[in-house]
C-alpha cells in the first residue's frame, strides 16, 4: 500500500471539523450526568435510547436513507437532550419517543434528497403523535440547538481519511463499509454519547486496516497530528470495544481471508444485528 501525496484541502477540510465538533457539536454523558443528580425521576435510560437508534435505522432501511441520516440524528438527540429544554424529555419516555423521531425528521429534511412529510413522521407513530406535536418538537429542537445542525459525522471523517489514502477501488470499499459496520454499532452505544465523532471515525478506520491487513502506520502518523493527543487511552478504549462489536456482529464463518469481498455482504449483516422494536417499543 502506498500513500498519496498529503491533499492540503483535505488536511482543511479535516482541521475546519475538528474545530467544528470542539466548538460547535460537543456532547456530554447527558444519561449518566443527569440521573446522579436526579435520581429515578428519568424514565430515559440506555435501553430506551438504543431501541429509538435502532428504530430510526429500520426506518433508513424501509425509506432507502443514508444511515449517515441516524449520524445526524443521533446528534441533535444528544445534544437536544443537553439543554433545559431537552431535560423535560428525560422525564418521559413519550416526549423522549417523539423528540427522536423529530430529530430525524430534521435530519432526513436537512440531508436527504428526499424529504418525509411530518404527516408520514406521525403516521410511523401509530397514532400516538399528531402532525401539530410532531412539527412543535421539530421546532423546539432546532431553537434549542441555535440552529446547528450540520455537525460532522463519524462517516464524513472516514471519508476524509479515505482521501489520504491511495487504495484499489475493491480495499477502499471494503475500508468504507467495514467503518460504516463500526458506526452503527457506536450510535446505539451509550458510552460512545461523549466520545468525538472524529474519534470514533479515526477508531473505526484503525480498527478496518487492521482487519484487511493493511498498513495503517504511515497514514495514522499524519492523522495523528491531527487529533488531540490528550485522547490517546480513550482512543485505545474505543478503538477495543467497537473492535468488540464488530467481532461479536461478523457471523464467524466470515474469516479474515475474506475481508476484502466484505462490502458484498456487509449490508446484510449491518442489518441483521439490529434488534427489531417499533415506535412503540419504549412505550410504557
Amino acid at each position: 500500500m502506498t500513500v498519496q501525496r498529503v491533499d492540503g484541502a483535505t488536511l482543511a477540510r479535516i482541521k475546519v471539523m475538528l474545530c467544528q465538533e470542539e466548538t460547535r457539536y460537543t456532547t456530554k454523558s447527558y444519561l449518566f450526568i443527569n440521573r446522579q443528580v436526579s435520581g429515578p425521576s428519568f424514565e430515559i435510560d440506555s435501553k430506551c435510547r438504543e431501541a429509538m437508534v435502532q428504530w430510526c435505522y429500520q426506518c433508513c432501511d424501509f425509506c432507502s436513507f443514508s444511515y449517515e441520516s441516524v449520524e445526524f440524528t443521533v446528534s441533535f438527540l444528544d445534544r437536544f437532550m443537553m439543554t433545559e429544554e431537552g431535560l423535560e424529555c428525560l422525564k418521559s419516555d413519550f416526549l423522549f419517543q417523539l423528540a427522536t423521531m423529530a430529530c430525524l425528521y430534521i435530519a432526513v429534511k436537512m440531508h436527504e434528497p428526499e424529504i418525509m412529510s411530518s404527516k408520514i413522521v406521525a403516521k410511523l407513530s401509530h397514532g400516538l403523535y399528531t402532525v401539530q406535536q410532531v412539527e412543535q418538537m421539530e421546532l423546539k429542537i432546532m431553537q434549542a440547538l441555535n440552529w446547528r445542525l450540520n455537525p460532522p459525522t463519524a462517516s464524513a471523517f472516514v471519508r476524509e481519511f479515505l482521501e489520504l489514502m491511495k487504495l484499489p477501488k475493491l480495499q477502499k470499499d471494503s475500508m468504507l463499509e467495514l467503518c460504516k459496520l463500526q458506526i452503527v454499532l457506536a450510535m446505539s452505544d451509550c458510552t460512545m454519547v461523549p466520545v468525538k465523532a472524529s474519534e470514533i471515525a479515526f477508531g473505526t478506520f484503525l480498527n478496518a486496516l487492521e482487519s484487511l491487513g493493511l498498513e495503517k502506520f504511515i497514514v495514522s502518523a499524519t492523522i495523528y497530528t491531527l487529533l488531540d493527543d490528550n485522547y490517546g487511552a480513550l482512543r485505545e478504549n474505543v478503538r477495543f470495544r467497537l473492535y468488540k462489536a464488530l467481532a461479536d456482529a461478523i457471523p464467524k464463518s466470515m474469516a479474515k481471508r475474506n475481508c476484502l469481498n466484505y462490502s458484498k455482504s456487509s449490508i446484510r449483516v449491518s442489518r441483521s444485528i439490529l434488534q427489531r422494536s417499533s415506535p412503540r417499543s419504549i412505550v410504557r
